[in-house]
């Protein structure tokens, strides 16, 4: 390589991105989808639903199901009484950091 050649680095142009859809777009081809942190006990029976869906060859079990018990909580509590349960809650111990270790 020549000394100009070191010095060049090499130009490309950023590629275009789409514009987002608005909110009620109906453009959106999928929901917005969520990260919920389960607890082991609720993951395994979680599992077990799964386990039976799938012997029925029922797929997207788990979103389903969590889809169900919000209906369902939504039907039978408002939000405010929601945060005041979750207010009186212990808090979680076991895998209450986020993230990874360093």
């Amino acid at each position: 390589m020549n000394e100009q050649g070191a010095s060049r680095t090499r130009r490309t142009k950023p590629k275009a991105t789409k514009p987002t859809a608005a909110a009620g777009d109906s453009t959106r081809t999928r929901p917005p989808s969520v990260e919920a942190y389960l607890t082991e006990d609720l993951m395994d029976w979680l599992w077990q639903v799964r386990g039976v869906g799938m012997a029925k060859r029922r797929e997207n079990v788990a979103s389903a199901v969590v889809r169900l018990a919000l209906e369902e909580l939504r039907t039978r509590m408002s939000p405010e009484q929601i945060i005041e349960i979750l207010d009186q809650a212990p808090a979680p111990t076991k895998g209450a950091t986020r993230g990874r270790r360093r």
